[in-house]
């Protein structure tokens, strides 16, 4: 993740996570507010987000998945799920 990525809570409807982009350069992390009481939830949510940081251009296409998929093998999402 860029070291200057702002990761944090904000309030919102209708998703856990969104990552905002600039002309396809990741800025922001936004994370649901309601996640700040479960830290299991809070810790997934910004492991998808972080994909969304490393492909851009993929949303949820088969190299988003392909992502999501190899870091599962490598197990990031054991102490969580």
């Amino acid at each position: 993740m860029p070291k200057d990525m702002v990761v944090d809570f904000v309030r919102m409807e209708g998703a856990l996570g969104v990552t905002a982009f600039y002309k396809n350069r990741p800025l922001h992390i936004m994370l649901n507010s309601e996640l700040r009481t479960s830290d299991r939830i809070a810790a997934l949510t910004l492991l998808h987000e972080m994909v969304h940081v490393e492909l851009p251009k993929y949303n949820h296409g088969h190299q988003f998945h392909k992502r999501m998929q190899k870091l599962a093998k490598k197990g990031a999402f054991k102490p969580y799920w």
